[in-house]
């Protein structure tokens, strides 16, 4: 009636709008851990398997190769994660041709989607390998391409030290731009001396010239920070035994054996030692 008040509902009404709440709750938890196991998206699931399965297959050593539009495939539809986590698979394989193949597609779509920094990082492991095969004119190409991917990335971020260490790395590598690298990784660490990347590097530069008194700052910076560096370890014994100082290399392989006696750099370390 118009002016009354408005009456409530009948306790049928209640009783089935209840049941339309209780059952929308329960279909939103449903489907909220349903995504979680991949019920609704049953690939998701088996996606990290999938990548596993697919480094183990047959590899491509060019791109008509069947496989490589296998992996074509798969590529077009993972995500980021996933197709770096099949990259560092492939990486760890012998197959270093794929490899290389791998890294340019990866680089090519992280540029199609911006990421300019994962691109250059790509095309740097891409590039390692393929000197690994001797390859020397393709493995320059990919470092020029990776330089011009880490100077987007530093444009966008310059604040961020990595894309300028990574950069110099690729430098360090290209015929005629090594001193130029050297100078970029010596210049990150006059702003930022504790930078451990540049730092290992320039040791590793410096144990190679035989510059064992700077290699040992280098590395004992490095392990300031990163006690558990075996790579670091290991180089600042060779830069300690480079000098004559053995009773030194000697207290820093104590040091080594506590974070590394079952590593390799382990067991490398102890044959420096023997040696007379």
């Amino acid at each position: 009636m118009i002016g009354s008040d408005p009456q409530p509902p009948n306790k049928s009404v209640r009783v089935r709008q209840a049941i339309l709440i209780i059952g929308a709750l329960v279909l939103f938890v449903l489907l909220f851990f349903a995504d979680k196991k991949a019920l609704v998206n049953p690939g998701g699931a088996n996606r990290d398997q999938n990548v596993k399965e697919n480094s183990v297959q047959a590899k491509p050593t060019n791109k008509d190769d069947a496989a490589y539009a296998q992996f074509q495939a798969f590529a077009e539809s993972a995500s980021e994660k996933e197709l770096l986590h099949y990259r560092d698979s492939v990486f760890s394989s012998n197959n270093k041709v794929f490899s290389a193949l791998v890294a340019s597609f990866v680089s090519e779509k992280f540029v199609s989607e911006s990421n300019a920094a994962l691109a250059g990082n790509a095309l740097y492991e891409g590039a390692l390998d393929l000197m690994n095969q001797g390859d020397s004119a393709s493995a320059v190409q990919f470092l020029e391409n990776a330089v011009q991917q880490y100077d987007q990335a530093i444009a966008r971020n310059p604040e961020f030290l990595d894309y300028q260490v990574n950069k110099s790395l690729c430098l360090v590598e290209l015929p005629g731009k090594s001193m130029e690298g050297i100078l970029g990784l010596r210049k990150i660490t006059e702003s930022d001396p504790g930078n451990t990347k540049a730092n290992y590097m320039l040791g590793v530069f410096s144990l190679r010239t035989g510059q064992y008194a700077k290699a040992e700052n280098r590395f004992k910076t490095v392990l300031g920070k990163e006690k558990e560096n075996c790579l670091a370890h290991l180089n600042l014994i060779k830069a300690l035994s480079g000098q004559g100082k053995a009773a030194e290399a000697k207290v820093e392989s104590e040091k080594m054996k506590i974070y590394c006696a079952d590593s390799p750099e382990w067991e490398e370390a102890r044959k420096i030692l023997v040696t007379p």
